[in-house]
């Protein structure tokens, strides 16, 4: 039964781990009106007469008992300087996220999230992992950023059996710069911020991207939640994670955010 737990949750990351390429691929390819569906195991093998299966609940993102006073979401901001010389302030952002809580009995508890484009595995007194990466990457001096997000809430759902999560892309904006006369006002900078119940894994994965090494980053919020073990009792604590990034190191910009409509079944 504890294999079947462990299959379990495996079985779930790959899951929401099609949901995340299935949504940017469908955002990218700007298909408008597409459905994206994507079942999602509650609960596990059993082992009849023996054994009941264990479940599981499906839940929208922690949205309380956060020092930010904000909800879990991706925000970009920066300054352009447009064809007659006017600075334009730009900010694009977005929320979007559930969480998988397994109510596991023979293997330790733990959850896997679909957190703003990324997956996450997330256990008590660990530090959440990425199964998918933020869709964040700066190569060569391109920065390239996916910020998807839902129009509606998520409705929670529990039990053994399968939630259907269905996502209908609404619309795309996409933006580049430099083009049709935008440029980045000189000597400003790109700031990149994320609140998250899972600051501390976003934290330690920019920290460790060789790309943003060379740049500010700081993370903050309650309770420790950008160093201290997870705990996923209760609300968790948002954590906010805050990257800066001079715009004279930013040859290009590609930013794509999509907002899809959310139902499960």
């Amino acid at each position: 039964m504890g294999q079947n737990d462990l299959q379990h949750e495996l079985a779930v990351e790959n899951q929401v781990a099609q949901l995340s390429a299935r949504v940017q691929a469908t955002a990218v390819a700007g298909a408008f009106g597409a459905q994206v569906t994507q079942p999602v195991s509650l609960g596990s093998q059993g082992a009849p007469p023996f054994a009941a299966p264990d479940g599981a609940s499906l839940t929208a993102l922690s949205s309380a008992a956060n020092t930010t006073g904000n909800r879990p979401q991706s925000s970009v901001s920066f300054q352009l300087l447009g064809p007659s010389s006017v600075q334009v302030p730009v900010t694009l952002n977005g929320t979007s996220g559930f969480t998988v809580h397994f109510a596991n009995t023979y293997a330790p508890l733990a959850e896997v999230a679909y957190d703003q484009g990324s997956v996450v595995f997330a256990q008590p007194g660990g530090t959440p992992i990425f199964i998918v990466p933020p869709s964040i990457t700066f190569v060569s001096g391109v920065l390239t950023i996916f910020v998807p997000w839902f129009s509606n809430s998520v409705a929670g759902e529990a039990g053994t059996g399968t939630a259907d999560a269905s996502l209908r892309l609404l619309s795309t904006t996409s933006l580049t710069v430099p083009s049709n006369g935008f440029s980045f006002v000189s000597g400003s900078s790109l700031t990149f911020q994320v609140v998250s119940p899972y600051a501390a894994g976003w934290f330690s994965y920019l920290d460790a991207s060789t790309a943003f090494q060379p740049y500010p980053l700081t993370c903050s919020g309650s309770n420790n939640v950008c160093n201290a073990p997870y705990n996923p009792f209760g609300i968790a604590p948002l954590g906010q994670v805050t990257l800066v990034i001079p715009t004279s190191a930013i040859l290009q910009l590609n930013i794509l955010t999509a907002v899809y409509a959310i139902q499960l079944a």
